[in-house]
């Protein structure tokens, strides 16, 4: 889902939503960001597995992206 349906939202919002001049660079950071939220993700994920469990882990990943869902919700209220 996060390749298929989400990076590609996120992706244009920011598009449409960054002036034309700083447009390269917004997009060169958010894919990095990105890519170093699987590359930390994976490994950080792992270690819950093996310290706590699958069901601990699902439950870290659901928090993370309820975290990420209410931070984007409060930051984009005034759009």
């Amino acid at each position: 889902m996060g390749h298929g349906f989400t990076f590609p939202i996120l992706f244009g919002i920011l598009v449409t939503r960054t002036r034309e001049a700083d447009r390269g660079s917004a997009m060169a950071v958010f894919t990095a960001l990105f890519d170093l939220g699987i590359f930390v993700g994976g490994p950080m994920f792992g270690a819950v597995i093996g310290w706590a469990g699958f069901p601990a882990m699902f439950l870290c990943a659901g928090a993370a992206v309820v975290a990420g869902l209410a931070s984007f919700a409060a930051w984009d209220r005034g759009r």
